[in-house]
């Protein structure tokens, strides 16, 4: 075979090798780059479906004013679960115009307050904290639906609300006034049973 053939042959292997060698490298770049960034898209969606999980679980509170008088101010307050069951609810009210003025606290135990489900804040005078511009406060302890420590606060400055000139809006519940009526209906049976036994005696 010629010399310069044989040159030729060696130079176009070497330069076939050469280019192989160097996709490879170039794939194994890719590949360890692709492989990268997979586990990152996976650790962030695990972390997010835990974090969905663990929201999923936990209760979510709220006030929501009920019975409303002449002139726009309401006289009770509910606290609000619209997120999942909490067991052992502690619940701290405090009221004030500042900080070293909260000296105005009452507290409350509730057995469980499921979805959607409200209880009576009783003797908090939610009337005189928001014509006197005070802050109120609602610390809140429980325990959520995997029996882990749920806390949260609630903060409203009705002096923020005031100084906006707003005023606040009426609000209510279709089922509660329901059940408040079936109530009073049936107090008025019990009042009118204990008449008729009053009378029979008589």
């Amino acid at each position: 075979m010629d010399l310069s053939l044989q040159i030729a042959n060696a130079t176009t292997q070497l330069m076939n090798s050469d280019i192989n060698t160097a996709n490879l490298v170039y794939a194994t770049i890719a590949l360890s780059i692709t492989t990268a960034v997979l586990a990152v898209l996976t650790g962030f969606y695990w972390k997010e479906t835990r974090l969905q999980r663990k929201i999923s679980q936990t209760p979510s509170f709220t006030l929501e004013p009920f019975l409303y008088s002449l002139g726009g101010n309401f006289d009770w307050i509910y606290l609000v679960n619209t997120g999942q069951t909490a067991k052992n609810v502690e619940v701290d009210v405090s009221w004030g115009k500042n900080v070293r003025e909260y000296v105005n606290y009452k507290k409350y135990f509730i057995l469980s307050l499921g979805k959607d489900g409200r209880s009576h804040l009783d003797s908090i005078p939610i009337e005189e904290i928001i014509k006197e511009k005070k802050t109120l406060i609602v610390k809140i302890k429980c325990k959520d639906a995997k029996n882990d420590n749920f806390n949260e606060t609630l903060h409203f400055d009705f002096a923020d609300v005031s100084m906006d000139d707003r005023q606040l809006g009426y609000q209510f519940d279709p089922m509660l006034r329901i059940a408040n009526a079936i109530e009073d209906i049936t107090q008025n049976i019990r009042s009118l049973g204990n008449e008729l036994r009053s009378s029979r005696r008589r």
